[in-house]
């Protein structure tokens, strides 16, 4: 069948691009912190899009015998599996051509999970890595390169790129979305590796409840309450959660606690209001704090004291999204508006543990502000195309980060355009093309295209390819750090205030010899990549499903700090350059067997695993010319083989996990047994020649077993109890979140 569109896309386009102009004139939807410049973009864009639409020519799309799943259309198909992140549009997860890993709040339940870094650490591909926190490694790429969400909202408060996971509770969550490989394409920076967006439930029945509690060693101690309610076409839930433990140490001699004792909150509403069939209003809010007591060691020998460390922490962020469907002719249309701000403030006071006299104190205080708007549009029964303009604001006020004036915060505006156009040339073909574009008020502008396509040529067999390039902007304190360690005495200066600190230093005689003048280095770019993902899902049998990919991302201009002074104590000052070209590539697979599953019970058999190989592109050069030493096994210095190079540090070659899911439906009763792998990953550099060469350098390869078993008693109650690292494995020097074997009671109450 073919359907002939003479002047609905036109006009559709016409109208969108006049209202979009409308309301930015009239400051109905971006922020008002949008500076000059970005406004008269954005309406200069509109009104281009506007005087252009009559130039769109008349078409013949062939309608394919089955229609697609749109969020544009008034008639959604929904499946099972329905994802939102990969394409920032409802649709169903087999059909999209970029995959998405699907976390639902019944696998997490199952694994009696608490904490957002429990439930990720057993995901195929995805590493916890630390670094100044939990975070999470995706495609060999460090924490900073994903980009967390909550209902489809960034959140901030990362400690050097890392975003803390164990800051985020889990029991009000529908499913986690993740979405591998390059994807700012649709989500701007951070988004170079990937997307994990946490999605909360949504409010369903006229009242509903659910409590939580679970109790572990250490004292510890996580307990929620879930409420829902929805009356005609108006819906409530709130959710809260406490989260506690007395801490551990793992080598008690030091008088440290490896973890150390805290107490945390969070409270999270939300409301829904189908204003009418083709409107909805959706406000949500999230606030966390958390209390921590830490301690440290300053001096050495006889000058060594304990120092008190009081952290605070407090994370809000508050979120409104207004949908409206509509038809502008013949083209089925859905028009979103969201807005969003949020918030987070750390301080840590520190004081002498003998006498409570003042040591240092720190404060970061970071918030953003975010518009946007975003039409789906479906111009014919098999081609949907998105199109989305916004805006942020950001500001970040620090002790390290140095101001133009005392007390005011450093900021930046993003403003942003995207498009993307998934199309179905056949029934078993879809193509789906994105860009985005973004300028940004501190280093400029960035352009990020990607084509990604889904193939289905038999019923058992699903191919996907996509490439596409992605970027990094340089952070706050990449720009604007402004930091001596008065311990050991290092400085490290942001790129823009790097001469103005050295002019300060030299002044004061602590220089003595100079690498490179401040004046020769140039503004840093974003780091940028392209990335490259295939894959295949079979399913040879109805009960089997298994799913290969692979993957390789090429990185450039990476910022790293490197010396370019020494200073009169012996130490250096540093700076950030974009230096290296690295890459990571590998190969993931997962399979899954359907052992049974009937009326009264269910067993569900699963395996992954993630072959990684990384590398810094100019070290391998050099290793090839014969320009990097060790010391060898007679005293003497030799050059470092090829094979000895073990890439990037903090990435396991091999990683995988397998699991036993069991379920008697009857009575009520469930058990599962997980295991965790991870070979061994290089810590650092041992031996001077600042690579990863030698076996001293690497965390040993260990595994980790969990059990979880629950029994439904009395209808309403679910009874659970299991162990955690069931082999007691510990290694408190490079992984000290591995507090030994843990066992752990819950409960949950359903009303």
């Amino acid at each position: 069948m073919n359907v002939f569109l003479p002047k609905s896309v036109s006009s559709f386009v016409s109208q969108l691009s006049a209202t979009i102009f409308r309301n930015v004139y009239e400051h109905n939807f971006l922020i008002s912190n949008f500076t000059p410049n970005m406004k008269t973009l954005c309406l200069f864009l509109c009104a281009a899009l506007h005087l252009n639409a009559n130039s769109i020519t008349a078409q013949t799309i062939t309608q394919p015998t089955t229609q697609t799943t749109t969020t544009a259309s008034t008639k959604i198909t929904r499946t099972k599996n329905v994802v939102i992140t990969a394409t920032r549009t409802e649709r169903d997860a087999e059909s999209s051509p970029i995959p998405t890993m699907l976390i639902s709040a019944e696998q997490m339940r199952a694994q009696a999970s608490v904490r957002l870094s429990d439930v990720l650490a057993e995901q195929t591909g995805l590493g916890i890595v630390l670094d100044h926190g939990q975070g999470i490694q995706v495609q060999g790429l460090d924490p900073a390169y994903t980009l967390i969400l909550v209902d489809g909202e960034p959140l901030i408060g990362r400690v050097a790129g890392t975003m803390e996971l164990s800051r985020f509770a889990i029991g009000n969550l529908a499913r986690v979305e993740v979405v591998k490989g390059q994807a700012s394409s649709l989500y701007g920076s951070e988004a170079l590796g990937g997307v994990v967006n946490l999605i909360s439930k949504t409010p369903q029945r006229p009242f509903g409840a659910t409590f939580r509690a679970r109790y572990s060693r250490f004292n510890a101690l996580d307990v929620n309450a879930d409420v829902e309610g929805k009356i005609g076409n108006v819906g409530l839930s709130l959710f809260a959660n406490r989260n506690s433990t007395d801490g551990y140490a793992l080598n008690p001699a030091s008088g440290l606690p490896t973890i150390p004792p805290y107490v945390d909150y969070t409270l999270a509403p939300k409301l829904f209001w189908d204003i009418s069939e083709t409107s909805s209003l959706r406000l949500t809010g999230r606030i966390n704090t958390q209390t921590q007591d830490g301690k440290f060691i300053v001096g050495t020998g006889t000058n060594k004291r304990f120092v008190n460390d009081r952290s605070t922490l407090t994370d809000w962020n508050v979120a409104a999204q207004y949908d409206n469907r509509l038809t502008i002719g013949t083209v089925q249309t859905k028009i979103t508006a969201r807005l969003y701000t949020t918030r987070y403030r750390t301080t840590s006071d520190f004081t002498y543990a003998d006498n409570g006299a003042p040591y240092d104190k720190s404060s970061f205080d970071q918030s953003l502000s975010k518009a946007e708007i975003q039409a789906d549009a479906t111009l014919a029964p098999n081609n949907l195309l998105t199109l989305g303009v916004g805006g942020m604001y950001e500001t970040v006020l620090a002790d390290r980060i140095a101001s133009e004036q005392a007390g005011v915060a450093r900021s930046q505006n993003v403003f942003y355009a995207f498009v993307q156009d998934e199309w179905l040339p056949l029934e078993n073909l879809t193509v789906n093309a994105s860009a985005r574009y973004d300028a940004n008020s501190a280093f400029g502008s960035q352009l990020s295209p990607k084509l990604a396509v889904n193939f289905r040529p038999f019923d058992f067999l699903t191919l996907r390819a996509s490439v596409g390039s992605g970027f990094k902007a340089p952070t706050f304190q990449q720009l604007y750090l402004d930091f001596t360690n008065p311990v050991a005495g290092y400085s490290v200066f942001g790129a823009v205030g790097v001469k103005q600190a050295m002019e300060r230093l030299q002044a004061r005689g602590e220089i003595v010899r100079v690498f490179q003048e401040p004046s020769s280095l140039g503004l840093i770019k974003p780091e940028s990549s392209w990335a490259f993902n295939f894959g295949a899902t079979v399913r040879p049998l109805e009960q089997v499903t298994v799913s290969l990919s692979a993957f390789r991302n090429n990185l450039t201009n990476l910022i790293e700090a490197s010396p370019i002074a020494a200073k009169s104590n012996g130490q250096n000052v540093f700076t950030y350059f974009n230096l290296a070209s690295v890459f990571t590539q590998g190969l993931e697979s997962d399979i899954t067997v359907q052992i049974f599953d009937d009326a009264a019970q269910r067993l569900t058999f699963s395996a992954g695993y993630q072959y990684l190989e990384s590398g810094d592109n100019d070290v391998i050069a050099n290793i090839n010319a014969n320009k990097i030493f060790k010391r060898g096994a007679s005293g003497f210095d030799r050059a470092v083989q090829t094979v000895e190079y073990g890439g990037l540090f903090n990435r396991s070659r091999h990683s995988g996990n397998v699991k036993l899911f069991y379920e008697q439906r009857e009575i009520g009763f469930s058990a599962n047994v997980r295991g965790i792998w991870r070979d061994r990953y290089g810590w650092g550099d041992a031996n001077g020649n600042r690579i990863l060469d030698d076996d001293s350098e690497y965390v040993p390869a260990y595994m980790v077993w969990n059990i979880t078993a629950s029994q439904r008693v009395f209808e309403r109650i679910t009874l659970t109890a299991g162990v955690e690292n069931l082999g007691d494995f510990t290694q408190p020097q490079f992984i000290p979140v591995l507090a030994g074997r843990v066992w752990f009671v819950g409960v949950m109450l359903e009303l």
